[in-house]
């Protein structure tokens, strides 16, 4: 099986639908990597759903503006490219 995590539901579900024609070896799940609770849920919910986890593809990235802060207190650019996928 192959998630795809990312923080618009509605976006991932309509790139699964166009590319791959409703495989159901595809889930998208929902994660915002600007909130660290969001991505603890995400955690809790993926070892509920999954035995294993066999490849990590982090595709995450953004550049903000400098001072951005999350409402973790972090700089933006720093939590999703960096501290949100450990």
């Amino acid at each position: 099986v192959v998630v795809l995590a990312g923080r618009n539901t509605t976006a991932a579900a309509a790139a699964l639908r166009s590319e791959l024609q409703d495989d159901k070896r595809v889930v998208s799940m929902t994660v915002d990597l600007t909130r660290f609770e969001s991505v603890r849920q995400f955690a809790a919910e993926f070892a509920k759903e999954f035995k294993s986890l066999d490849l990590l593809v982090l595709n995450a990235g953004v550049l903000g503006g400098i001072g951005n802060r999350t409402t973790d207190g972090f700089d933006a650019t720093s939590q999703v490219n960096h501290l949100s996928q450990f």
